[in-house]
């Protein structure tokens, strides 16, 4: 078992974001220099059409579409993003490709119903692994839960996220099996107290990750 408990973080990362719009268009792009050295790494590059009934997501640096916050992601590559809203229902489909000798597909499908208290969706890629998640919005409270499978393995999540007047509390469980992971069977317990405010320009952050 280990234990980390973080109260501050030191960046030594420059990060800057550039965006845009026009009508129904709009694109974005992240630059970030990540070393003394002046190394510099692109991501989040997108090109978006927008209409009333959904959007169309081009991604040429690379997207992916991990089962909820369990993993059992895809490997990210040049895709696109399509999402349909067809109230209060929406529909997303991830596709990508990378080219080799060959090309190989990978894709993601999902939707979520959403309602003024629950938000149920599910999830499938072609890993492939599945998913389903349930949000339940009871102010101040907001209660999440997460199931997965992958390769024969399982995986959930419980996550509880506690609204105060300045900041957010949050504690989460998660478990993972042997042969979800591959290897080990993981448990992480996680608890964190974020953006609280110290003065009118400093916030703080306390984060505690317990691992077996």
């Amino acid at each position: 078992r280990q234990m980390c408990i973080r109260d501050r973080a030191v960046a030594s990362t420059l990060s800057y974001s550039f965006s845009a719009e026009a009508d129904s268009w709009s694109g974005g792009l992240t630059a970030e220099i990540i070393d003394e050295g002046g190394t510099l790494a692109l991501s989040g590059a997108y090109i978006q059409y927008t209409a009333e009934m959904g959007s169309l997501k081009m991604q040429p640096l690379g997207v992916s579409y991990a089962i909820y916050d369990l993993g059992a992601d895809i490997t990210s590559n040049p895709g696109v993003t399509l999402t349909a809203k067809l109230e209060p229902l929406t529909l997303t489909t991830v596709v990508n490709n990378a080219e080799g000798s060959s090309v190989d597909w990978s894709y993601g499908i999902g939707g979520e119903y959403a309602t003024d208290l629950v938000t149920v969706g599910a999830r499938y890629n072609s890993n492939p692994a599945y998913g389903v998640q349930i949000v339940g919005a009871l102010d101040p409270i907001t209660l999440t839960g997460q199931y997965a499978g992958y390769q024969g393995g399982t995986a959930y999540l419980v996550k509880a996220v506690y609204a105060l007047s300045a900041g957010t509390v949050t504690a989460k469980y998660t478990a993972k099996d042997a042969a979800y992971t591959g290897d080990a069977a993981t448990t992480e317990i996680y608890g964190e107290l974020a953006d609280f405010p110290i003065t009118d320009t400093t916030t703080l952050k306390l984060s505690a990750t317990s691992t077996d």
